[in-house]
């Protein structure tokens, strides 16, 4: 009987020696499967990154060939006076698909967006002429917080002196009275590129 349980104690030892084996060489096989996936989806990351950059270039490099001297193709969004550090990911604004006659582009006017000091709309630009930044106007800087003993009147007045609340109500007004167009924040900024 002491030959059978000391057999018995070697074949547990030998089994488990065995399944600690087996055990390490299942988690070397799934951290490298982990280090793979890691290295393939940062892979594809930076080939979506490098096919996205080559796209947007092209379709500036087209815009460029297609509009007339002095119209602008695609204007980036980066007001730094405006705003000292960048939460969101900057706007690349497609000046000439807006501008553009349908049905290339959504065929607005000048004056549906540049207005001038009492908020008439600019109706006789022609491209090639200078415009004021909206930051000229709508000078204050950051993003206004509303002060709760304001009437909604008195909130959308106050608003408006900020470059932020001008180029959003500008933009997003504009969308949700046409009907289309992005009217959140996600579907405006891009992600910020990780450093």
């Amino acid at each position: 009987m002491a030959a059978a349980e000391e057999k018995t104690r070697e074949t547990a030892a030998a089994a488990k020696k065995q399944t600690q084996e087996a055990a390490e060489t299942v988690k070397k096989e799934a951290e490298q499967t982990v280090e793979g996936a890691k290295e393939k989806t940062s892979q594809a990351v930076e080939g979506l990154k490098e096919k996205t950059i080559k796209a947007v270039e092209g379709a500036r490099q087209k815009a460029k060939e297609t509009l007339p001297a002095g119209f602008p193709g695609v204007i980036t969004m980066k007001n730094e006076e405006a705003f000292k550090q960048h939460r969101m990911g900057i706007v690349d604004f497609d000046h000439h698909k807006h501008a553009a006659d349908k049905p290339e582009g959504y065929g607005l006017g000048c004056g549906d967006c540049h207005h001038d000091e009492n908020g008439e709309p600019l109706t006789d630009l022609k491209p090639g002429d200078e415009v004021q930044s909206c930051y000229e106007c709508h000078d204050k800087d950051g993003r206004p917080r509303r002060d709760p003993a304001l009437s909604q009147e008195e909130w959308k007045k106050e608003e408006l002196t900020y470059y932020y609340g001008a180029i959003h109500e500008n933009c997003m007004g504009c969308h949700k009275k046409m009907g289309g167009g992005p009217v959140s924040c996600t579907e405006c900024h891009p992600r910020p590129q990780q450093q």
